[in-house]
């Protein structure tokens, strides 16, 4: 069985080589990478075969009906993966997707138009399952920031070829058989999926699984809402993550507009706009690594609101093709980066207990916003012009990006850069050693190093515990009742059982000789091990969390 996460990352590797050296890590994007290409072959292939039916109306309508449900289903579906071990969400998932797929492909085949779209909507339904359960189990599998970033850089990237890929997968099925035999390979390309994480053994959760009733299962879905209520970083990367796919709808039809007025040319030519967009996105995504231990992320957020929108308003004045590429791959890069950086900001800043509802929050708004971002953009190239509408969209979405960047930056996260020394030391710590790389990261933010010379009375006996220490250097001796019990030196830590038993200081530690020491404060090192934040009270005792 593949252990997850189970090394931390040394030296300067590159992001792909992060994720090659971790077996579970590689089986994750692998899945991911098939799911993709799935997902985008079968899109294709289901309105080809609505169009061959009855036209751009059905096509259209048949769009609507698999989009609708999985509005609706996201939030549902990312409550599993909150609620369950994520390996086995994503797993299911997978299986649940092949037999949908599988069931389309013999409506098809047998020409029940029924259980062909009816299969169809199944399939569109249940891919929600997959991207918030990614999400999260990237946070939940890696150990350290470097390698949460390079896993979800690399699986952003791996989406991106994905989207580019599956259609042209499904085109060239679509030239040798049916529709019918694309949903039938990407069936069998779910299977390897599910296959492929059935060996993840991830780590256990953090804190005590609650019991859900039947009557609670709504309130406990939508937990995810209330908790980017209290989460103002969060709710701004939400909302980012939906302004990315925004521009990609905006960018479908940009593409098929420009290529008819300005260039006098047909799908050929949007397709190769439609490259270009997906090749911008694969280097925007590669380029998210560089936000490894953090620091960067204001100003990969600016970078990418500016090239998001302002490639689109000089193609407002472009009419030839060779920038018309540049210009879109710029956009795509602009998008990719973007999505990296949101999402890695969810998962540094999200309460990790919920935090694939949250990432079901942002399916569900992503759905929505790419269907506004091409219909808004038709009605608006429809009502002025093609060049007036790539302006107005250039230079709405960088104002509206950068205003979300701003109140980001306002709230100032403790968005610097973590100590790689730091986080070697507490990642082999027994309490933390087993934490996610978000958990990991929060707790290195708030550690403070203090030093006390020989003979000082760090812990009394009896006294209200309000830290957990961790020794760096130096030796201590642990008493009870006047009688040493224990001696400490690095790497131990102490003070672990006043904080999670809830109980006063059980023994005296005392400096034999002069130490430095890592204090995590109290609610920290409750939220990291318990694995949701806890609230303390004018005491210092934790508040039971009202949800």
């Amino acid at each position: 069985m593949t252990q997850v996460g189970g090394t931390a990352p040394t030296g300067d590797t590159g992001a792909v080589r992060q994720v090659l050296a971790d077996p579970g890590l590689r089986r994750i994007v692998a899945a991911f990478g098939c799911f993709a290409l799935a997902e985008n072959a079968t899109w294709l292939a289901v309105l080809v075969y609505a169009f061959e039916r009855g036209g751009v109306r059905e096509a259209g309508l048949v769009a609507l009906l698999q989009l609708t449900p999985a509005v609706f289903v996201a939030p549902f579906a990312a409550f599993a993966g909150d609620r369950f071990r994520r390996d086995r969400v994503l797993q299911v998932g997978y299986l649940v997707q092949a037999g949908a797929m599988a069931w389309t492909a013999t409506g098809m085949a047998t020409g029940s138009v029924a259980v062909t779209y009816l299969g169809a909507t199944l399939a569109a339904a249940s891919v929600t399952f997959t991207r918030p359960v990614m999400g999260a189990i990237l946070a939940d599998v890696t150990r350290t920031p470097d390698t949460l970033v390079a896993a979800t850089s690399v699986s952003t990237a791996v989406g991106e070829v994905g989207a580019s890929l599956g259609p042209v997968l499904g085109g060239l099925v679509l030239a040798l058989g049916s529709p019918g035999w694309v949903f039938g390979i990407a069936s069998g390309l779910m299977l390897a999926s599910a296959l492929t994480v059935s060996r993840l053994h991830l780590y256990g959760r953090f804190g005590r699984r609650h019991l859900v009733e039947a009557s609670d299962v709504i309130a406990e879905v939508f937990v995810g809402l209330r908790a980017l209520g209290r989460n103002a970083n969060v709710r701004v990367m939400v909302l980012l993550l939906a302004m990315a796919l925004l521009v990609v709808g905006v960018l479908d039809v940009v593409g098929v507009t420009f290529a008819d007025e300005r260039l006098d040319a047909g799908g050929g030519v949007a397709g190769l706009l439609a490259g270009a967009v997906s090749v911008g996105a694969v280097a925007g995504a590669a380029a998210g690594a560089g936000l490894a231990a953090g620091g960067r992320t204001v100003r990969y957020l600016v970078a990418s609101s500016v090239l998001v929108g302002a490639p689109l308003v000089v193609l407002a004045s472009v009419d030839r093709l060779t920038p018309a590429v540049l210009l879109a791959a710029l956009c795509g890069a602009g998008s990719g980066l973007l999505r990296v950086t949101a999402t890695i900001a969810i998962q540094r800043y999200a309460p990790l207990d919920v935090i694939t509802r949250i990432f079901g929050v942002v399916e569900g708004l992503q759905m929505a916003a790419l269907a506004l971002g091409s219909y808004g953009v038709s009605v608006l190239v429809g009502a002025t012009s093609l060049g007036t509408a790539l302006a107005v969209v250039g230079v709405g979405l960088t104002v509206v990006l950068l205003v979300g960047v701003r109140r980001f930056a306002a709230s100032r996260p403790d968005d610097v850069l973590v100590d790689r020394a730091l986080l070697g030391r507490l990642v082999v710590d027994p309490h933390l050693k087993h934490l996610p790389a978000p958990a990991i990261e929060r707790v290195a933010r708030s550690v403070e190093r203090v030093e006390h010379p020989g003979g000082t009375l760090v812990i009394r006996q009896g006294d209200h515990g309000d830290r957990y220490y961790l020794v760096l250097d130096g030796e201590l001796h642990v008493d009870i009742d006047g009688e040493v019990v224990n001696h400490l030196a690095a790497p131990k830590g102490f003070g672990s059982i006043a904080l999670l038993r809830d109980v006063p200081r059980t023994a005296n530690v005392r400096a034999v000789t002069d130490v430095e020491l890592l204090a995590v404060p109290r609610a920290d090192f409750l939220q990291a091990v318990i694995g949701r934040p806890v609230d303390l009270d004018e005491h210092g005792d934790p508040v039971e969390e009202r949800r």
